[in-house]
């Protein structure tokens, strides 16, 4: 798979070099973000849950609670933990303390029933089970047999209980299984190394130019790529999350202004629900937002138009994502360049373009299908174009290449004659 790739109004230069090239080197273990944060920004909030705000000192110290606690019981270095949450401060420490004591950790959709649980928990492998006594009282008695389980206690002040954190860069090291939803069959266990996700963090930190001043609305739940995203890139920039867990369009608008939140993401059901006629969306504004991104699905015209008029001052971010490589694909009105391609791509037509690799990161340059491709969408003006699809091709003759759908919304598009692998499916 490739990696991001992540365009920025400010970066044209960056796509002749390739991403990231003259970054400072990082820890390359998700959990150090945390630590870095609290170090250097204890009093800073990290979370706010409703009207409870938990700075990043505290929220460091209770995760090590945490992670010495899983120490105690016995947890060893890549041991897997099932963590069974609704969106609450809780999870956040469960995920921080899982890594910070070694583990990987395996988020579970809170929503989930107890046989769709039961079958993830086996199949990760996992053997410890975090979670909240409300939580383990909606399962089926004896559902997780004899799996160690724990629950996240209350931060103890001053607590000298702190666990030793695993040393080294060890970047490849499993950090997380995330699952998918199982629509199509049973869910598929995605494996990820603490690498992927601080790379999906430093891109699309990138792009979407997140800084320590931004307040992000978390409505997705961690156990979805997308939305564990949004905590750590937050978390890397020392931002601060807000918690979220009604799904009503009055609620959602209420935190966006109750909070000033800079930064939204969500999926097409979520925006659809916003701007449909009994939402108060269309009639509020949102001075303090920055910006908003959707994934999982491609957005409507219509509701990209709606959006629009709302929010005729928000940058709107339709990204594509891979669970399987936390792979994204972005492109917005502030990313046109000069020049034009020479053919036209009709509106919701969807056409083909490779994108070589060199088996890691992306390096995009003069000679790249990817950089020809985007010197040619001058001609949107203020349209927005989306990567509908990605997928693999390891045949042989395929030159490495990735092919890539890409599909106009709401105006033609003129794309350039493609470089490689011209017409492959």
């Amino acid at each position: 798979m490739t990696s991001a790739i992540g365009v920025g109004p400010r970066d044209k230069s960056r796509l002749r070099s390739g991403l990231g090239a003259s970054e400072p080197h990082r820890s390359q273990r998700i959990e150090a973000a945390l630590f870095d944060a609290a170090r250097d920004r204890s009093a800073k909030a990290a979370l706010i849950d409703g009207s409870w705000s938990l700075d990043y000192g505290s929220l460091a110290e209770w995760a090590e609670q945490f992670a010495a606690n899983l120490l105690a019981r016995g947890l060893h270095r890549g041991d897997r933990v099932s963590m069974f949450f609704d969106k609450t401060p809780e999870s956040v420490v469960a995920l921080y303390g899982v890594w910070s004591a070694g583990g990987v950790a395996v988020p579970v959709n809170g929503g989930l029933r107890s046989r769709q649980l039961e079958y993830i928990v086996q199949h990760s492998g996992s053997k410890y089970f975090a979670s909240t006594e409300r939580k383990l009282n909606t399962l089926q008695p004896g559902l997780l047999g004899n799996i160690t389980r724990l629950e996240v206690e209350p931060l103890q002040e001053g607590s000298t209980r702190q666990a030793t954190r695993p040393s080294g860069e060890e970047e490849e090291e499993l950090a997380a299984i995330l699952y998918t939803s199982g629509s199509t069959g049973r869910p598929k266990g995605v494996a990820l190394s603490h690498a992927n996700l601080c790379a999906g963090v430093r891109i699309v930190t990138r792009y979407l130019e997140i800084q320590e001043d931004d307040r992000i609305l978390s409505i997705l739940p961690f156990s979805f790529d997308y939305g564990l995203n949004q905590l750590l890139t937050a978390v890397g920039q020392s931002a601060t999350l807000v918690l979220h867990r009604s799904p009503l369009a009055g609620d959602i608008c209420r935190s966006l202004t109750k909070h000033e939140i800079t930064g939204l993401a969500g999926v097409p059901p979520l925006w659809i629900q916003l701007v449909q006629n009994r939402s108060p969306f269309s009639n509020m504004s949102f001075p303090q937002l920055r910006y908003v991104t959707n994934s999982g699905g491609t957005m409507p015209v219509d509701v990209v138009k709606a959006l629009q008029r709302v929010l005729p001052n928000t940058k709107i971010y339709l990204m594509y994502g891979l669970t399987e490589a936390f792979h994204l694909v972005n492109l917005s009105r502030d990313d046109l360049f000069d020049g034009f391609g020479s053919d036209r791509l009709d509106i919701g037509a969807v056409g083909k373009l490779r994108v070589g690799h060199d088996g890691g990161r992306v390096g995009v340059d003069e000679d790249n299908a990817v950089a020809f491709f985007l010197e040619g969408l001058a001609s949107l003006g203020a349209g927005i174009v989306e990567f509908a699809g990605l997928a693999d091709d390891d045949r042989a003759g395929a030159d490495d290449q990735d092919g890539v759908d890409v599909c106009a919304l709401g105006h033609g598009l003129k794309t350039p004659r493609m470089k490689h692998g011209e017409g492959e499916e």
